[in-house]
């Protein structure tokens, strides 16, 4: 995959004129491979194997102020996993074991060439138990490597206004996450609870830009490591010719951060609350009617202020043909409001979400039976980062 990157930021105010402040060029050229092998011993046994790798070349040029930055990023990223699966009457169980090997070379204006690499042993489990008809029990264990994106590495600073500026940070380590869940499903009501251990947990902070002035500098670091924990809880019956649903979502962490010269705990709760409804009318017409809520509380160095909204929408199938006429946001009580904390700076922010909209949506599904490719795309991990 290629992707090219052009732009540039002005600055205009009443006390000044109109200025550039910022251009940049990007490249990114990704290459990916996946292999993979399958083999059933039996009705009960299955086994896994495959290997991976994919390389990243980013080059970035940028101008701020009259002062040049080149920046230039090359990856190399290899894997080799294997996973079984075992099936014994009410039992599955999966054990793995994935292999990484990641190289990073990075060479930017004014600075030395870096270089860092890492091997990374990545076991995980997956044990479920049908307990009765109705009750199955699940418990799992993983441990996976993040990747900053490129927006996180890029050291190109970005405009947002005159009192604040965003960069990327090169040297930044891919964060290990380690995870425990553990989670059930009885007839139409389903559970999940987990914890997650982050070691090297990539976070954004806000530091000052120049010294003595009110200018902040919004960048990305490494730090040592963030527990969080989730917790979930889904009602979804079905009466009559109505499809509830609602959720309750719980999001947690335990962070401290400095601020203003003191160290400032950041373990306040999000709960989520959604309620879906779905009411079928015959003939392929459906009425859905959605409530979004989430309380306030903590995420990274961010406070979330609460935000609530309310969708409505009508569908039609006529064959292959889906048809959505649907109102997002219809009483304009979405917001994006938070605090932000930084080493000198605490910036509050109200912000209306600009979600009120009215929307046509119409689809039309081909057959694809006949497509004989069941295989994965590689390097999908690499175009997400993008």
């Amino acid at each position: 995959q290629y992707n090219k990157d052009n732009g540039n930021a002005t600055e205009s105010s009443i006390n000044s004129e109109k200025r550039t402040i910022l251009n940049f060029q990007g490249r990114y050229n990704i290459y990916s491979l996946l292999t993979e092998y399958e083999h059933r011993f039996s009705n009960f046994v299955k086994l896994s194997v495959g290997a991976r790798y994919s390389h990243v070349y980013n080059k970035n040029n940028s101008e701020e102020n009259d002062i040049s930055t080149f920046y230039n990023l090359r990856e190399n990223r290899y894997a080799l996993y294997a996973e079984g699966n075992f099936q014994w009457q009410k039992i599955v169980m999966l054990l793995g074991l994935r292999s990484e090997r990641f190289d990073k070379r990075y060479h930017c204006t004014a600075q030395d060439v870096t270089n860092y690499k890492d091997l990374f042993f990545l076991p995980s489990f997956s044990l479920s138990y049908q307990l009765s008809e109705n009750l199955q029990i699940s418990l799992s264990g993983n441990n996976k490597v993040f990747l900053p994106s490129f927006s996180e590495l890029t050291p190109i600073t970005t405009y947002l206004n005159q009192y604040s500026y965003m960069i990327g940070n090169p040297l930044l380590k891919p964060e290990m996450n380690h995870d425990v869940s553990l989670s059930g499903i009885y007839k139409w009501v389903f559970f999940s609870a987990s914890y997650q251990y982050v070691k090297d947990a990539i976070v954004g902070i806000v530091e000052a830009y120049k010294e003595g002035e009110p200018v902040n500098l919004m960048t990305y670091m490494n730090y040592d490591h963030i527990s969080k924990y989730t917790a979930m809880v889904s009602l979804s019956p079905k009466i009559s010719i109505w499809s509830p649903r609602l959720q309750f979502n719980l999001m947690g962490q335990n962070l401290k951060i400095p601020f203003m010269g003191t160290e400032l705990r950041m373990n306040n709760p999000l709960l989520f609350i959604n309620f879906y409804n779905s009411i079928s009318v015959g003939k392929g017409f459906t009425i859905t009617g959605d409530m979004l809520y989430h309380s306030s509380g903590d995420m990274d160095v961010v406070t979330l202020k609460p935000s609530w909204q309310i969708n409505l929408g009508v569908t039609e199938t006529i064959g292959n043909w889906f048809f959505q006429l649907s109102a997002t946001d219809i009483f304009k009580t979405a917001r994006n409001s938070m605090i932000t904390y930084g080493t000198q700076m605490k910036l509050d922010k109200w912000n209306y979400s600009d979600s009120q909209a009215v929307r046509l949506t119409i689809r039309y599904a081909f057959n694809s039976t006949m497509s004989k490719y069941k295989g994965r795309g590689a390097g999908q991990s690499e175009k997400n980062r993008l």
